[in-house]
């Protein structure tokens, strides 16, 4: 396995080619080649200080290893020199509340709970963030984080603190998502996978289990789908499904065995 010395230590016309590899380890699910992204990053960020691209990458690099404070610090410093893009930024910073609002609860066992009230208002300042993102452009990844994010709230506030307001929100949200699935961003090689993984968390939103069913399986069939997408995938419907357990719905369809949505690799 290369090491980012290995990959530092080559001449470089620009950082295009490193940065394209610590995105691929970013991204890889290995926690070794996560820790090596961020040496990675850290040192293309010193060579190339105005590079918005790799201070971005660091955060989610950071994030992915559980380092939230350095990447609080970093997006930060890039909200201040205005050097990335303000979707980008926002999305980042949801990230990192909605990360740390996961630390005080246990969206499959409320009795594991430490904090549901410092969950929900961390949860609400990761809302604010990806919804500020989505109002750049309207894109499906800010979109579909501020869906989950409302019945997350929803199953999580204490039952005399619920609001109908997020419950409503979470499916007003999945709602007009689907209506303007045609123009979603397309820019990245596997839009076409999260385009039907997107759709599908829409529809298991909004309690259409079969049709999300479908859409999970379309995604997990097409050629450009990797072993991590899937996992993403398995872990975004997961999280769905416990926050309607947490409110009563037992009866989810086909997600009731989740082995079946999302088959293991063959060993």
């Amino acid at each position: 396995m290369k090491k980012a010395k290995e990959i530092l230590s080559c001449a470089w016309i620009s950082y295009d080619a490193p940065l394209a590899k610590a995105k691929e380890w970013t991204r890889s699910g290995d926690e070794e080649l996560q820790r090596q992204a961020v040496k990675l990053l850290e040192e293309l960020r010193r060579r190339y200080p105005h590079g918005g691209e790799i201070g971005q990458e660091l955060v989610l690099a950071l994030i992915e290893c559980n380092r939230l404070e350095q990447a609080e610090q970093i997006l930060g410093e890039l909200a201040a020199s205005e050097k990335s893009g303000r979707e980008e930024l926002l999305c980042r910073w949801g990230r990192i509340f909605k990360d740390r609002a996961d630390t005080y609860v246990s969206l499959e066992d409320a009795s594991d709970d430490t904090d549901s009230i410092k969950a929900v208002q961390l949860y609400r300042a990761a809302l604010s963030k990806y919804e500020n993102a989505y109002q750049v452009r309207r894109g499906h990844y800010p979109g579909i984080n501020v869906a989950a994010l409302h019945l997350a709230i929803y199953a999580v506030a204490p039952e005399d603190l619920r609001s109908d307001a997020d419950r409503q929100g979470s499916e007003d949200r999945a709602e007009e998502l689907l209506e303007r699935k045609d123009s979603w961003p397309h820019e990245l090689e596997d839009d076409d996978v999260w385009h039907l993984a997107t759709q599908a968390d829409c529809h298991l939103l909004l309690r259409r289990w079969s049709e999300a069913a479908r859409l999970y399986d379309a995604a997990q069939k097409n050629p450009k789908c990797r072993p991590r997408s899937v996992a993403s995938m398995r872990k975004n419907a997961q999280r769905n499904v416990q926050c309607f357990r947490r409110v009563g719905v037992e009866d989810v369809g086909p997600f009731n065995k989740l082995d079946k949505v999302f088959p293991p690799p063959p060993s």
